[in-house]
């Protein structure tokens, strides 16, 4: 492509590269700061671009590669603790928004063990070194941890 232009061609783009970002993330603030990194990523890496390649195409695994890379540090940031209220000291929040009230609701409703079970996860404790802790198979700690990610669902990230 003699006449292509990555400038221009990254400018008629932007609305699609944004609806892609806002598909991403559901969240038109986070979807600016994506596009904007992603926008970045393009413009710094310009050489790697092959130009007998989907232009488009290549734009969207770059932003697809961006959000990872956000999320990776994101998982990294901690702010501890959620709320004072709450009875597990080890609680880190991820960066996603949390309804206090509902999560102490949730927590106060599961037994002693179940919230044992949640603060070793959240300490990023394995499957095989819970069990071994609390003495109990490794299977019996996989299918509660299983029962506590449906019962907790909008808190995921803490089973990851």
């Amino acid at each position: 492509m003699e006449n292509f232009n990555l400038c221009n061609e990254l400018v008629k783009i932007q609305t699609r590269l944004f609806l892609k970002a806002l598909y991403i993330t559901r969240n038109p603030e986070r979807a600016k700061d994506l596009l904007q990194e992603t926008n970045l990523k393009i413009l710094n890496n310009v050489d790697s671009y092959k130009y007998d390649e989907n232009f488009i195409g290549w734009c969207f695994s770059v932003m697809k590669n961006v959000h990872n890379d956000i999320l990776r540090k994101e998982k990294r940031i901690f702010t501890v603790p959620l709320d004072e209220s709450l009875d597990a000291g080890y609680c880190m929040h991820f960066g996603s928004e949390i309804d206090m009230e509902i999560l102490n609701k949730e927590l106060s409703s599961l037994s002693e063990e179940d919230r044992l079970l949640l603060t070793f996860r959240i300490m990023k404790m394995k499957y095989k070194d819970i069990a071994k802790k609390l003495g109990i198979p490794v299977g019996t700690v996989k299918s509660r941890m299983f029962y506590l990610k449906t019962k907790l669902n909008y808190v995921k990230e803490w089973f990851e």
